[in-house]
């Protein structure tokens, strides 16, 4: 439906008193077709719940259910007699007139390119923009339904230039019932060909197509209530996957593809086909915005039998649908062969099974959308008497939607819509929950009210009035929307470091909860010590973290955290392995150490049994040690102090002479005791999760008292992993060009552990902005970080897997980073719209 002008009153979206007038379309029809017959299509649910579309004129009312068939074009972003040739008045108008389409479809190419093709929407804008217009402007003027297409397999990653393709597109042609907006055309798993289960689709429907979805919904709201067609998991084959978060918005429809060509893949309706059957008993409104007869590629065999039991499953369903493609490619799934209307194998089947039936289909205007200024208002004198002395009768009814209805908080409600005739000259509306909101369609003569609550709205009832002013009477309108609170959901999980081992004395690994939802916490299970909860609310993430006690002895702790939020209660836990010191951390007399200073320059000089464990290090000021100066170290040697072991204890590639005159002594964690054969545990060297561009450099990780590894897979193909004496060590020189963003990772097997090493890759980006003089520096000192060469930026830290930590905004010079654990971190640079990516470690 067209949408009028309207006003915003304290937050309602409701019309000002009196109509406001509206200028005539830019492109009218010339035929009365299925448009000026149905109406704007509708999402809605038939009397048994399952999900099926309808047209504006009846609205949703049993046997109303509406199903249109048409044709989809080919990519916009081909090349020759392939694509474009077809996007025109001409080919559209005679698809009309020889077969009596209701439907097409325009696809159009807006990421990657075609070698000698014509670039896509956002390189060769111009060129694709008209091709659009041109084939809408057709399917107005002859009254059919036309779907714009985003034609995308990975949307989610170009969500912003999805934003400036349907802002374009739905204010230019957004006022037409023609129009179907189809913001996805065929998802991939993360923009590959991997291939999932229900559960895998389920994910990506709701950490990556939900979002991107939401986003492009809004902006085409911003100027429409035409149907909206989102794309569903890989290539629109898991369209049952929605269901397990349907979208918030009272006019969307879900796509479902498939291809009944003769290939030993192809589609079957007990398999593709009963997905989009339970998408559809569960309420959610399927659209096959594309169909073959050939295999998914487009080419492949062409089998009668398997396009009849697809065609008659969809005639079954009452479902909408565009064959592709109208092309003349040398393929199977092409509706031409050589040249325009010299049809293909495909193209033949199509017109005898599909289109014939409405070939010669008649339509006739929807009785509320006139073609005439008598087909609205009874104008005989049968029923309006002439007279002017008679009181000119004020008709404003209930057409469809239920006017009391309940929702939670959140949702939308059923579209509520009132009929009126021409002696209504003002409508005002009052008494909404905010998020709701009407709309005025003066050429159909309908007034809806649409919309959903925010979900922040409780328990409550609303009365709404619609004030109706007409030329000689008044009269009102009245109904009621019971909004229920959406019942939210507390739930916890450990999303690092829940099964560990400790030594007593030391710091525990920081155990992370990530939560949603909570009023308070309680924490139970704890070991003695310094463990302390942190709670951060920006990452909806609980750490705990801190040392154990000296004194606890080999013991599991179970570490669990209840949360409380309003509707329910959750809880999670972790576990500690508490384990004793493998010895004394100090010496206990300075005879059991180094008896003098001369004692200790050469490498046949030997460390006793009691001073020479991994933990220990033992500094001496003379020729003498006291236990007291035997400190606790970690795993390597202080690089500020010397290293002498025994040489009996140390492999033969080590150096038992001291590397300055220190008189300290520290035994390495490589020190292997002759009276013992326990196995020392790996030492990793460098982070085994990292951050990169393509192009850009991927850090060496080392890791260290190896005995075996074995590399399990190479997704991480350009990675080598080479072992050499008791180092493993993971190098490569730099990513890829052609590794897109996304998450790769590889798993190694190390002295019988599972290790997995995962890159994530980002965006490439660059840093410009008027500001900077010279190029950007960054420094870490101590926990200062130092920004030079920019009058003043943005900072945003991030760890290792890409989320977000801190932000510091108007940064000049420098910013402190005391609030930052040790460890290894992102820091983005921002001015203006440009950015540069860092990596910092803070010690």
């Amino acid at each position: 439906m067209k949408i009028s002008r309207i006003v915003n009153l304290f937050g309602l979206t409701v019309l000002a008193a009196g109509f406001i007038s509206i200028s005539s379309a830019a492109v009218t029809p010339t035929r009365v077709g299925p448009v000026s017959q149905y109406g704007q299509l509708q999402a809605g649910k038939n009397s048994d719940g399952h999900g099926r579309i309808y047209g504006s004129c009846k609205g949703v009312t049993a046997g109303n259910e509406v199903a249109v068939q048409g044709m989809s074009l080919f990519w916009s972003m081909a090349s020759g007699n392939e694509g474009p040739a077809y996007w025109n008045g001409a080919t559209i108008s005679g698809l009309v007139e020889k077969q009596n389409i209701q439907l097409i479809r325009g696809p159009v190419g807006v990421d990657g390119d075609w070698q000698n093709g014509n670039g896509n929407y956002f390189t060769n804008t111009n060129f694709h923009r008209n091709l659009m217009d041109s084939v809408v402007t057709a399917a107005i003027k002859n009254d059919i339904y036309v779907i714009i297409d985003f034609h995308s397999h990975c949307a989610e990653q170009i969500t912003s230039n999805a934003q400036s393709f349907f802002s374009y597109m739905a204010e230019k042609w957004g006022g037409y019932d023609n129009v179907i907006f189809e913001i996805y055309n065929e998802p991939k798993n993360n923009c590959s060909d991997s291939w999932f289960d229900l559960s895998g689709a389920q994910n990506y429907w709701k950490e990556k197509i939900v979002p991107y979805a939401k986003t492009i919904i809004k902006t085409i709201r911003t100027y429409s209530d035409n149907l909206i067609v989102v794309g569903t998991p890989y290539y629109d084959q898991y369209t049952n996957a929605a269901l397990v978060e349907p979208l918030n918005d009272a006019n969307v429809a879900y796509s479902f593809h498939y291809y009944a060509g003769d290939d030993p893949y192809r589609h079957k309706t007990d398999d593709q086909g009963a997905r989009a059957e339970k998408a559809m008993q569960g309420g959610l409104s399927v659209f096959v915005t594309e169909w073959g007869n050939s295999a998914p590629s487009g080419d492949g065999g062409f089998n009668k039998d398997y396009s009849s039991t697809w065609y008659q499953w969809m005639t079954k369903n009452q479902l909408s649908g565009a064959n592709w493609s109208v092309s003349n490619k040398n393929e199977t799934a092409s509706y031409f062969s050589g040249g325009a209307w010299n049809y293909s194998e495909s193209g033949k089947w199509v017109n005898e099974n599909v289109f014939a039936p409405i070939r010669n289909q008649v339509y006739t205007a929807c009785s509320a959308t006139p073609a005439s200024s008598s087909s609205s208002v009874a104008s005989s004198s049968s029923s309006v008497p002439s007279s002017s002395s008679v009181k000119r009768v004020t008709v404003f009814e209930l057409t469809s939607g239920n006017a009391n209805q309940t929702v939670i908080a959140g949702d939308s409600i059923n579209p509520i819509v009132y009929r009126f005739n021409d002696n209504v000259v003002g409508l005002k509306l009052s008494g909404l929950p905010k998020g709701f909101g009407s709309v005025l369609d003066t050429s159909a003569r309908t007034y809806s009210i649409k919309g959903a609550s925010e979900e922040s709205l409780r328990d409550h009832e609303f009365t709404y009035t619609v004030a109706v002013t007409g030329v000689d009477s008044n009269t009102t309108a009245t109904g009621k929307i019971t909004v229920k609170h959406k019942p939210v959901t507390t739930s916890i999980e450990v999303v690092e470091n829940a099964s560990q081992t400790v030594v007593a004395g030391d710091s525990i690994l920081p155990i992370v909860f990530r939560y949603q939802y909570l009023d308070s916490i309680a924490a139970s299970g704890l070991p003695e010590g310094t463990i302390n909860l942190q709670m951060d609310k920006s990452t909806k993430t609980i750490t705990l973290a801190g040392a154990v006690k000296e004194t606890l002895r080999d013991h599991e702790y179970t570490l669990k955290l209840d949360i409380f939020g309003p509707d329910n209660n959750a809880s999670a836990t972790a576990k500690v392995m508490v384990v004793a010191p493998k010895s004394s951390s100090s010496v206990e007399s300075s005879s059991s150490v180094v008896s003098s200073s001369s004692e200790a320059s050469s490498s046949s000089e030997e460390v006793s049994s009691s001073s020479a464990e991994s933990s220990s290090s033992v500094e001496s000021s003379s020729s003498e040690i006291s236990s007291s100066s035997v400190e606790s170290s970690s795993s390597q040697p202080k690089s500020s102090s010397s290293s002498v072991v025994s040489s009996s204890s140390v492999p033969e590639s080590s150096s038992s002479e001291p590397e300055s005159s220190s008189s300290s002594v520290e035994s390495s964690s490589s020190v292997e005791e002759s009276s013992s054969s326990s196995n020392v545990d790996v030492l990793v060297v460098g982070s085994v999760e990292q951050l990169a561009v393509p192009n850009g450099k991927f850090e060496e990780i080392v890791f260290r008292n190896v005995v075996t590894a074995v590399r399990n897979t190479y997704h991480l193909h350009f990675v080598t992993m080479a072992q050499s004496g008791n180092e493993y060590v993971v190098s490569a020189t730099t990513v890829p060009d052609y590794f897109r963003p996304g998450e790769y990772a590889d798993t190694l097997t190390i002295n019988g552990e599972k290790y997995e090493i995962k890159l994530t890759v980002t965006e490439q980006t660059t840093f410009a902005a008027a500001s900077v003089t010279s190029p950007v520096l960054l420094m870490v000192e101590n926990r200062t970080l130092h920004v030079s060469g920019a009058e003043m930026v943005r900072l945003d830290v991030f760890d290792m897997q890409g989320r977000p930590v801190e932000s510091f905004k108007q940064v000049k010079g420098s910013v402190s980073l005391e609030n930052l654990r040790q460890g290894n971190y992102i820091v983005r640079v921002r001015a203006g719209s440009n950015s540069l990516i860092r990596r910092i470690s803070i010690k």
